[in-house]
């Protein structure tokens, strides 16, 4: 009776894990791979400058941004966020020296634009990485 239950036990286990295995590649899986990170560079010096962060071309159903800040700055740094280059969500001050700071927040739109602001002497480069994450990728 143990022996039949133990593979009975086994072969389920083994069912699982291969019905797991190809929902994952199936469904999600494919998902994933289109989230890949992109990266804009920003001389600090250029100032103001107004960046237009785009999805990746085979994404949809954008819920979601990730924007990874890193770098160095001389002064203090402002970043604002928004839909369009004139409506601003979000208001980011980055303290001088240097950066390494993550903005995630709910996001609906297939673009976003960011526009850096600092005092004009500052010295320093930023690295924008960021990505969308989205229901549906195709």
């Amino acid at each position: 009776m143990k022996k039949q239950f133990s593979l009975i036990a086994f072969i389920l286990a083994v069912v699982f894990l291969i019905a797991g295995f190809w929902i994952y590649r199936t469904y999600i899986g494919a998902k994933l791979d289109n989230i890949s990170v992109q990266i804009e560079e920003v001389d600090c010096q250029n100032n103001p400058q107004v960046i237009q962060l785009v999805k990746h071309p085979n994404q949809s159903g954008i819920f979601q941004l990730e924007l990874t800040i890193e770098g160095n700055a001389t002064k203090n740094i402002s970043l604002q966020i928004g839909p369009s280059s004139d409506q601003v969500t979000s208001d980011i001050r980055i303290k001088k020296g240097e950066i390494e700071t993550v903005y995630i927040n709910d996001w609906y739109a297939d673009s976003a634009f960011v526009r850096v602001e600092s005092d004009p002497n500052t010295q320093g480069k930023l690295t924008l990485s960021y990505q969308f994450i989205g229901i549906d990728s195709e």
